[in-house]
């Protein structure tokens, strides 16, 4: 009875409480009324008030001049009272950038926004991954970026100036935004966006810009934005269409971009500056003819270029046509990258950079074209099987290259025959050629995949070389080269020798890469611009006897594991370092005469390690400076400085001549007439020539033939002593 008792008060209670609640009026939740910081009533700093601002607040700056950064991490208004309401970028805080948007739903307008000290950081305002922002109305000076996008997609950029920034408005991953009414100007870039997709540009004007409106990315999307002719470039509208077929682009526009249209005829265009464009993304069939500004084309094909005088780009295009233009503009050219099958025939270039194809660029046809004074005539770079025929290169700094960027044989295979010349010289190019000369009349020679061939007394000049790729036992010998490439051995080009030849004012002297067991003897190398050898991933390379009065920046480099190499009787004078090791090991360094090199007579730096450097005269090299005549910088390994490492500079018994070895160590005597100094030479801790020679006994400068033939026949004994088992070591291959 109880129970029932307890649960009818309970429910008596429950109905009790029903009531009250329900005479309660209705409750309502109060929201803070956005409310208006001023700047710099409230807060003297503008960064202050957007601090202790709420969200949805205003903060309102008035005139003046306001310093430093300012970084927006929630939903507000910063509102300027006008133009004379200034903001200065003096600190990097932002690392660099003036005022940093990192929320959705921000507005910013009526500043004028500048940078006290232009750097390459330095931003006027940067939307970082924001949405529903609206930047408007404001004056953006002397940065490196005036208005920066990245991340940002929905925001609205209107109504703002931009002037003397390098890039007005950058737009970097950035979609569906809306960009009306903007003035970029005076910068190096006006508008660019890269990959980004899907914006609308109305009424913005771009004047006096380097590059006014430029699209970069490598998806198909990023060319979809809809920008109408009421956009203008220096007062003309710009012409970008999208899925168009078979019209005529007007002649009175500044700037054209063709996206997926078909028949689409470019011509008589009239630009003021070279530096207009005209730009075909995915877009086939048409037509451009008698214009004279740049043409771009993106993964587009079938498409006919003539007539023009402009440079021309193809990046992954295919069977398009180039052909009759008369390209005569500083640095224009023909590039081909990742683009295939195209003909390039008939074009005239002068003064510019000549034909380059590059990057798996394969089977085009390259015919009839006269290049004259480029500093490349035609370049075959990655690329394989295209074909050469009645190409004219006259007087340019490289008249004919080939190069691979890996080690694939494929890129050296094209069909280059003798119609092809170099100052009227025909080029041979031999591929899996067996036991031949080449002909006195050469102007260029390749070989690939040869054995037993020999180059010899042949005149090279402005711009010709030699280039063996794959090809053994062959002989260069009493050759000149000139003004040109020099003597390239690379990729498995093995037991070959180069020797005689007179190498001179080129860029490179004698290159060798990625082989082994050649022999460089006896050569005259003088002035050429960078080395005057160079070794690169190579082994058992002999360098004997040759004369290097370089002038450039090394006489002799081993670079990039370049080890157990001989460098033996050379005589290396004048250049900027004498010989230059870095990350190059085991060598041996045996008998040069070293003199008056500029910087140092030996620099071993980097991973160098284990060299053999002994019966060296160091003569008189940096002269007119302090310190030694060698350099072996320091290294950090796990944040400790130690010394560089150790290298061999004595053979037990002699070490090498120094020319300021008194000068160092005056109290140092000749031990027991045997013309070795008591006084070990100290380079560094783990660097000392123990025996240090005091007499000197230099090599005539120019050797003569029968004198190398001793040197070289006591160098390979050396050699053979010193490489014993070496030569089963295996090629070392990145």
């Amino acid at each position: 009875m109880s129970k029932v008792k307890e649960k009818r008060t309970v429910l008596l209670l429950l109905l009790i409480l029903c009531s009250v609640i329900v005479s309660f009026p209705e409750m309502e939740i109060v929201k803070a009324e956005p409310k208006t910081i001023v700047v710099p009533n409230d807060y003297s700093k503008i960064q202050e008030a957007v601090d202790n601002a709420a969200e949805g607040d205003t903060v309102f700056v008035k005139k003046g001049y306001h310093f430093g950064s300012v970084f927006i991490n929630k939903s507000l208004s910063l509102v300027g009272e006008g133009n004379e309401t200034i903001i200065v970028g003096d600190d990097y805080r932002l690392n660099g950038t003036i005022i940093v948007i990192r929320h959705d739903n921000v507005n910013v307008n009526g500043f004028t926004i500048r940078s006290n000290k232009p750097t390459s950081s330095r931003r006027g305002i940067h939307l970082l991954h924001a949405r529903y922002c609206n930047v408007s109305g404001n004056t953006i000076t002397n940065c490196a970026v005036g208005i920066w996008l990245y991340g940002a997609s929905q925001n609205s950029v209107t109504g703002n100036n931009l002037t003397d920034n390098r890039y007005g408005i950058n737009i970097n991953i950035s979609d569906t935004n809306t960009f009306v009414g903007n003035v970029a100007a005076e910068g190096s870039y006006g508008i660019w966006l890269i990959s980004s997709t899907n914006n609308t540009f109305r009424n913005n004007n771009m004047t006096n810009n380097n590059f006014s409106f430029e699209l970069s990315g490598g998806e198909e999307a990023v060319f979809f934005n809809d920008v109408d002719d009421s956009n203008m470039i220096d007062d003309k509208p710009i012409c970008y269409w999208v899925n168009r077929s078979y019209e005529t682009v007007p002649s009175d526009v500044e700037y054209v971009i063709l996206v997926n249209c078909t028949g689409i005829t470019v011509q008589d265009g009239d630009p003021v500056k070279s530096y207009k464009e005209i730009l075909l993304a995915y877009t086939n069939n048409s037509n451009i003819r008698n214009t004279k500004v740049p043409i771009r084309l993106v993964s587009s094909s079938h498409n006919t270029i003539a007539y023009n005088t402009g440079a021309v780009q193809l990046e992954n295009s295919s069977s398009n046509i180039i052909t009759e233009n008369n390209i005569k503009y500083d640095n224009q050219r023909i590039y081909l990258t990742g683009s295939s099958g195209n003909i390039i025939s008939g074009n005239t270039i002068k003064h510019g950079n000549g034909i380059l194809i590059d990057q798996s660029s394969n089977d085009n046809i390259i015919s009839n074209n006269t290049l004259t004074n480029n500093n490349q005539g035609i370049y075959l770079s990655g690329s394989s099987s295209n074909i050469l025929r009645n190409n004219r290169m006259i007087d340019n700094k490289n008249q004919f290259f080939v190069s691979s960027p890996g080690s694939a044989p494929s890129n050296f295979v094209h069909h280059v025959d003798t119609s092809n010349t170099v100052n009227d010289k025909p080029i041979y190019y031999w591929i899996n050629k067996r036991d031949s000369t080449v002909p006195s009349d050469a102007g260029y020679v390749v070989l690939v995949n040869c054995t037993n061939i020999s180059v010899e007394n042949l005149n090279f000049t402005n711009g010709q070389s030699i280039l063996l790729a794959w090809t053994t036992n062959s002989n260069i010998t009493k050759n000149i080269i000139t003004n040109g490439q020099g003597i390239q051995l690379v990729y498995s080009s093995n037991s070959n020798t180069v020797s005689e030849n007179i190498v001179k004012n080129n860029y490179y002297g004698i290159v060798v890469s990625y082989c082994f067991d050649n022999i460089l003897v006896g050569n005259n190398i003088t002035n050429n611009r960078f080395s005057g050898i160079q070794l690169r991933e190579c082994q058992s390379i002999s360098v004997i006897g040759n004369t290097i009065t370089n002038k450039g920046v090394h006489g002799i480099g081993l670079m990039e594991n370049a080890n157990k190499n001989t460098i033996s009787e050379n005589h290396i004078a004048h250049n900027t370092i004498g010989i230059f090791v870095e990350d190059a090991s085991e060598n041996l360094i045996v008998g040069n005469t070293i003199l008056e090199n500029d910087e140092w007579g030996i620099q071993l730096t980097a991973g160098q390690q284990g060299n053999i450097i002994y019966h060296n005269y160091f003569i008189d090299n940096r002269k007119w400076k302090e310190g030694l005549q060698v350099s072996i910088p320091g290294l950090d390994e796990a944040g400790v400085w130690i010394s560089g490492h150790a290298n061999v500079w004595d053979d037990g018994e002699r070490g090498n001549y120094w020319s300021d070895y008194l000068t160092r160590y005056p109290n140092a005597t000749e031990i027991d007439n045997l013309g070795i100094g008591d006084t070990p030479f100290h380079i560094n801790p783990n660097n000392i020539d123990n025996h240090p020679v005091m007499e000197v006994n230099v090599i005539p400068e120019f050797p003569t033939w029968t004198l190398l033939l001793v040197m070289f026949i006591v160098s390979v004994a050396i050699m053979t002593v010193y490489k014993r088992g070496l030569l089963k070591t295996p090629m070392y291959h990145s």
